[in-house]
């Protein structure tokens, strides 16, 4: 190593692969052991600050990882047991451990920081001196208390309020990031086990501490007793406000530990002790003063603490001070739990209120008596009225009276709604939290179809006011209720509401939403299966939500930071690595499963590396796209009647979900809607509905349907040589069965739709059915494209015209790169040359072929397109779909891959068509919720109207004989439709094996 600079930068390498998921924490720690032997212990103090200064505490997670392996360093170092550094690398691992306990309650982390306090109080008994053993008698104490007071926004009602939200975080993050770990197994602890140890703790070193060690002691003290009797511990406030005074006692004016000084007033003014909230200044410093010296997250936790002090003393012109300063220092808070609270507490100081806040316990039949009272007497405004009325509501909620919260709220509404403009967030928010409570209220009174629309309600405005907790908390209450209810007219009765959530929860939450979003789909479903009308807003509620919003507005989309700085990282390790496919795994299982953090391969190969900086480059591109085209307040869904009213004539389209029926058991859920009606039912299928995991040794973790291993033998089967058969035995066995199995009693209907005239079959796929080549499906004992122009759509976007009419002056623009693929490895096909030329002459156009095939040509080339045609060799990136490519000439810089992050930089509107004659060009991912990525969605999200490009890799010839019949029927003035089937025909008739006709297909409108 070249010196102590290396070692930080290794370790915090370490901790982004660690916080990224792409090394595991025991190989990162056997690795940081392995620096600590090659630091001289003199060395350790200084390597430790250099490490402590570089990361704030804004960052949790990764100053958690990083304060572990700092510890594994300096104890694996030659320093002695008894350095100084040694101890404050474990307190820097107690105090990150707790951070991060606060937003992901993981009872390992919480473990391992115990058991490393208790390690340290064992020491120190062992010593026999008081002063360390009171030391860390308050850093066990302490961890065990604070990520459960962290979680108690506002304290004065149970700590079950927080509890819940606070574990559904903890279910989410291990979907995100290690699926099919059970999330009752590292769930924390209630808190009533946890506080009494620290509760006992803390008294055992007040016992011990002398002079100013004993002021952070008693502190602790007094606050794990407080948070005790909020959890319901015997603790009588007579205790808790002894413990509380002896430490104010010590703090002098607070201004050495603002934080636990507030907290400390607090505490006395809600255990009725409020005469010694005496202070004029709350907070004790300013809060501009405590960020620039803590950080925004502590600023944020003093000024919340102050408001919480005052608002219990009663004292509502420190609240209005506070609230100014908030907005002023802190730009209205840095986490959502500190926001939720500062709106809350903007209405105990609604500037037109001259009410006050009332006493604790107070009769709230009496106090609205006497804010009436005063009302009149002082002949109050309607402002004041209003203001007085909302502020008492949200004392209602306080002492659980929410719906008489609401009833005050309504009135205040109804007398004047123009209240000042920061307060409506706060009215807002103050009335979402109380229809949260008159929805648990009427679910534990059995009015069940009332709370289910009040959650849903209550989701919708947590997503439009940025509360990404509450919105995922509120949604899965809605999952729980319709799993645990299962009545088909409360459902009904809450799906309009819920598919208003829904779509704020998409554009705010993104992402993030895909679990949840799923299994409501697959709960309403199994609760609707026999309502048309209904079903297709499930279908919409449970797929491609996200892209949809996308495409809604296609076009070119901008660069997100650090892009250029990413994708120069990805290039750097390309130089590196030997191999990129799919690691481990066979690729058509991997195309199959639901992208996800949980990919992420823990191994540190060169490869490896690059799979897992492309996943990461994938993630953010993704988010970037649903932040950049979030239709916020926007309706994404279609009406049924919309629906059928943009099919033309002959086509029917069916829509297949993945569900349930009877609970555990797989079932596809289809619609087939036509210009004229809708149909609905289902097929059950003797699988598992739950997703399968997949963890092969030192390989990604991959979420996998039972579908996605069938739809990978059919596609393997296909694409086997059949000898001298059109298709194997065992791949026309798998076709036949697939009619049955994918579309249940509607294959009884393609016979009828037939002679009713309809002829083309639009299919809105599920999860791996997008790679499913449903044109070769066997009916009757002929594959559909016998009697059906079959194409796919990403979503019901596709069905909308295009804002951007095609002009008819734009022409053909044909690509054609026989050797882009050299530095690759991948042979010169001179034929893709000779097919470019050709599309060119049958159809009118401009070719570009060879050397003047390039990146540079094709991007100058689009804006004037309006029929697309490249070929090249194509290569699918199963592991990040956004690096899926294009081999085009090289603009002279050595690179000629056209990459799909590429094309979404591309301005495609009015494209009407591009066809891709490139291997496995059709292919992509899709996410959680259904999403696609990859080739094809990046050049409809470009604008393009539709694609045709490969399945899986096929001959040159019939790739040739394809694309120049498809050209010359659109030269001659055919629709993309009925070109598309002249082609499939020709290409059949002179290629009739499966794999090389049935390698084709159309995605997208039309």
């Amino acid at each position: 190593m070249n010196g102590n600079q290396d070692v930080v930068e290794s370790l915090l390498a370490l901790s982004d692969a660690v916080v990224r998921h792409t090394i595991g924490q025991d190989e990162a720690e056997r690795r940081a052991a392995l620096l600590g032997r090659m630091v001289d212990g003199d060395q350790v103090s200084s390597v430790a600050a250099e490490v402590d200064l570089a990361v704030g505490d804004d960052h949790a997670e990764f100053a958690y990882a990083l304060s572990r392996l700092l510890f594994t360093c300096v104890e694996s170092s030659g320093a002695p047991v008894d350095a100084p550094w040694r101890e404050c690398a474990a307190v820097r691992v107690l105090a990150a451990a707790t951070a991060w306990l606060v937003s992901v309650p993981d009872r390992r982390v919480f473990d391992h920081a115990c058991e490393l306090a208790d390690r340290f109080v064992n020491d120190a008994r062992r010593v026999e001196d008081p002063v360390p053993l009171a030391t860390w008698l308050l850093q066990a104490g302490r961890l065990r208390f604070t990520p459960y007071g962290m979680n108690m926004v506002g304290r004065a009602r149970s700590f079950d309020a927080a509890w819940i939200p606070w574990q559904s975080r903890l279910i989410r993050h291990l979907r995100e990031r290690e699926p099919g770990v059970d999330a009752n197994a590292v769930m924390m602890p209630h808190p009533r086990v946890p506080v009494t140890e620290s509760i006992d703790l803390l008294q055992e070193a007040a016992e011990l501490a002398v002079g100013p060690d004993r002021m952070p002691v008693l502190k602790a003290w007094a606050q794990a007793l407080d948070l005790g009797a909020s959890v319901g511990l015997q603790v009588s406030s007579a205790d808790i406000v002894h413990a509380a005074r002896q430490a104010v006692t010590t703090m002098g004016d607070g201004a050495q530990d603002a934080s636990g000084f507030v907290s400390l007033l607090y505490i006395l003014a809600r255990n009725g002790a409020a005469e010694d909230l005496t202070s004029e200044r709350l907070p004790p410093v300013p809060l501009a003063e405590y960020r620039a010296l803590e950080g925004r997250v502590k600023a944020d936790d003093l000024a919340r603490l102050s408001l919480e002090a005052a608002i219990a003393g009663g004292r509502s012109n420190l609240v209005c001070g506070i609230l100014t300063e908030v907005e002023e220092a802190l730009q209205g808070g840095t986490t959502p739990a500190a926001r939720g609270f500062f709106l809350v507490a903007a209405m105990h100081g609604l500037p037109d209120d001259p009410s006050g806040c009332p006493p604790k316990n107070f009769p709230l039949e009496k106090e609205e008596r006497r804010l009436r009272r005063q009302a009149g007497r002082e002949k109050w405004s309607p402002r004041q009225r209003a203001s007085g009325l909302a502020h008492l509501a949200v004392h209602a909620g306080m002492i659980d009276r929410p719906g008489d919260g609401m009833r005050l709220l309504r009135e205040a509404h109804e007398i004047d709604t123009a209240y000042p403009g920061p307060a409506v967030a706060g009215v807002l928010f103050a009335e979402n939290q109380l229809r949260y409570m008159v929805a648990r209220t009427e679910w534990a009174h059995g009015n069940h179809g009332r709370a289910l629309s009040l959650f849903a309600e209550a989701a919708y405005w947590y997503a439009a006011l940025d509360f990404e907790d509450q919105t995922l908390h509120c949604l899965n209450l809605v999952l729980g209720a319709l799993d645990e209810d299962g009545d088909p007219d409360m459902a009904r009765e809450a799906i309009g509401s819920l598919a208003a959530a829904v779509a704020m929860a998409v554009a705010v939450v993104r992402e993030k939403a895909d679990q949840v979003l799923f299994e409501l789909a697959v709960a309403l479903a199994r609760n609707l299966t026999q309502d048309c009308f209904s079903s297709h807003l499930v279908h919409q509620l449970g797929k491609a939500q996200r892209f949809t919003v996308a495409h809604q507005d296609a076009g070119p989309l901008d660069r997100f930071p650090h892009e250029d700085e990413l994708l120069a990282e990805v290039v750097e390790l390309e130089s590196q690595a030997v191999t990129v496919g799919a690691g481990p795994l066979r690729e058509e299982v991997v195309l199959g499963a639901y992208l996800g953090v949980s990919e992420s391969e823990p191994g540190e190969s060169a490869d490896q590396r690059l799979r897992n900086l492309q996943r990461r480059y994938n993630r953010e591109l993704s988010t970037h796209l649903a932040r950049t085209r979030a239709a916020l307040g926007e309706s994404v869904y279609q009406r049924l009647d919309e629906t059928a009213g943009l099919l033309p004539p002959r086509t029917v389209l069916i829509s297949l979900q993945f569900g349930e029926i009877d609970r555990g058991d797989l079932a596809i859920h289809l619609s087939a809607i036509t210009s004229r009606g809708v149909e609905c039912t289902w097929v059950s299928r003797q699988a598992p509905a739950q997703d399968l995991l997949s963890r092969p040794d030192d390989g990604p973790a991959l979420v996998v349907r039972f579908t996605a291993l069938e739809v990978a033998r059919v596609r393997e089967a296909v694409c086997a040589d059949p000898l001298f058969r059109a298709v194997s035995r065992d791949a026309e066995r798998q076709l036949t069965d697939s009619l049955v199995d994918l579309f249940g009693p509607l294959a009884q209907r393609f016979d009828q739709w037939r002679d009713e005239g309809y002829d083309h079959l639009c299919l809105w796929p599920h999860g791996p059915l997008h790679f499913m080549p449903f044109h070769l499906i066997h009916e009757g004992g002929a594959p559909l494209a016998d009697h059906w122009t079959v194409t796919t759509i990403p979503g019901l976007s596709s069905l909308r015209p295009s804002p951007v009419a095609s002009a008819t002056e734009r022409t053909v623009v044909a690509f054609g790169s026989p050797d882009g693929g050299g530095r690759f490895g991948l042979a010169c096909e001179e034929v893709l040359a000779e097919q470019a030329d050709r599309i060119a002459e049958v159809a009118g156009g401009t070719s570009f072929t060879g050397p003047a095939a390039t990146r540079k040509a094709l991007r100058a080339a689009l804006p004037r397109a309006r029929f697309v045609h490249i070929g090249a060799h194509g290569s699918h990136n199963v592991a990040a779909p956004a690096f899926q490519c294009l081999y085009l000439a090289s603009d002279g810089d050595g690179e000629g891959r056209v990459f799909a992050h590429d094309l979404l930089r591309c301005d495609l509107r009015g494209v009407e068509v591009v066809t891709l004659a490139a291997c496995q060009s059709a292919l992509g991912r899709v996410d959680y919720g259904d999403n696609l990525q990859g080739l094809p969605a990046a050049l409809l999200l470009a604008g393009a109207r539709s694609v045709i490009g490969c399945l899986w890799p096929v001959h040159p010839d019939p790739t040739t004989l394809f694309f120049t019949t498809l050209y010359r029927a659109l030269a001659e003035g055919e629709c993309c439709l009925t070109a598309f089937r002249v082609a499939q025909e020709a290409t059949r008739e002179a290629h009739p094996q499966y794999r090389h006709w049935g390698a084709f297909c159309y995605l997208g409108g039309w």
